[in-house]
């Protein structure tokens, strides 16, 4: 299987708080994920998405 490339943008202590944001575009397909404090899992969701 063909390995795809995604672009991420990411944002921390939005508003001074404990929450994230990941923007992510991977094969024209827009993925936004949103976190509040903790470890960052953006790369854990991201293996878990099917596209079908």
């Amino acid at each position: 299987m063909a390995r795809s490339t995604a672009r991420i943008r990411r944002w921390t202590s939005c508003g001074g708080t404990a929450v994230s944001y990941s923007e992510v575009v991977v094969d024209g397909i827009y993925v936004q994920i949103k976190q509040a404090g903790g470890t960052d899992r953006t790369d854990e969701v991201l293996r878990t998405l099917r596209r079908s």
